[in-house]
């Protein structure tokens, strides 16, 4: 709890580390007239480490004074901890540091934090996802399994339900909206698998004139696509470019429009041309 205001103090299985630096800053903050290494007959300040040992029961008693008048301090430094773990995936370790992190959050008179659910298996929470966002449905585009609206403080919370909820069903997508909320899906549908530079390099040297052509155009709108009407007198062309992996339908959602049926290039579609020639004009 001490690294709260000294970010290099050190805690042993009997003993504290404190800098010399943050020792006078620390004695000001728990309100205490002698220095650090008077605290105890065994504390002592050591000159070549620039540094104060203290007895851990003595840095504990120290810690707890520090809370009872700091504890708006305490408490946001614990949430802010959990929320690196959360952040950094780490989640599954925060059980670790829960006893100490209650402790001095008791010691500052306040509820100790409650640690989000771990991480559950695929299914499970593909299962446990619906089952918190009941109510909160909006409705679909065709490549989407299912969407929601929910309010953008309540993806920290569901971070480990959505991470598994997509490797069960699917690539996950989000969206701003207005008014602090953010539209969550999952999509659906056959993903174009990754292809290696040589069938890169392979396809582009099959490729006809109309299918580099279309290619092109595609290429020109970029990574929105085009609508899928603009395309309409290539459609056996545009077919075959989605069959190979080139292309892919997607749906777009507009302010005050339907949706709209787009074409778009895949990452193949995009690596292509870089084997093409220049296009004539």
């Amino acid at each position: 709890m001490l690294t709260t205001f000294s970010k290099d103090a050190h805690a042993y299985s009997d003993r504290a580390w404190i800098p010399a630096a943050d020792s006078e800053p620390i004695r000001e903050i728990a309100e205490i007239q002698d220095a650090l290494q008077d605290l105890s007959p065994v504390s002592y300040r050591d000159e070549d480490e620039d540094a104060v040992w203290l007895p851990l029961p003595v840095a504990g008693q120290l810690a707890r004074r520090i809370a009872e008048r700091n504890p708006d301090a305490v408490v946001a430094a614990v949430e802010a901890s959990l929320k690196d773990l959360m952040s950094r995936g780490y989640l599954a370790i925060a059980p670790k540091y829960k006893p100490g992190w209650d402790m001095a959050v008791r010691w500052a008179g306040r509820t100790p934090v409650t640690l989000p659910e771990p991480e559950a298996s695929p299914v499970d929470a593909y299962k446990r996802l619906w089952e918190r966002l009941r109510g909160m449905g909006v409705a679909t585009t065709r490549r989407e399994q299912h969407a929601w609206r929910v309010q953008e403080e309540m993806l920290l919370e569901l971070g480990p339900l959505l991470g598994g909820a997509t490797r069960y069903s699917g690539r996950l997508t989000l969206r701003a909206v207005s008014d602090g909320y953010v539209r969550v899906a999952l999509e659906t549908g056959y993903r174009s698998p990754a292809m290696t530079p040589e069938e890169i390099r392979s396809l582009a040297l099959s490729l006809s004139r109309p299918q580099q052509a279309v290619l092109g155009e595609l290429r020109d709108v970029g990574p929105t696509g085009a609508p899928s009407g603009a395309l309409a007198a290539h459609r056996r062309t545009v077919e075959s470019l989605v069959s190979w992996g080139l292309a892919e339908r997607i749906d777009v959602e507009a302010d005050d429009e339907p949706t709209r049926d787009q074409l778009r290039l895949t990452d193949a579609g995009w690596r292509v041309p870089q084997h093409l020639g220049p296009r004539s004009a």
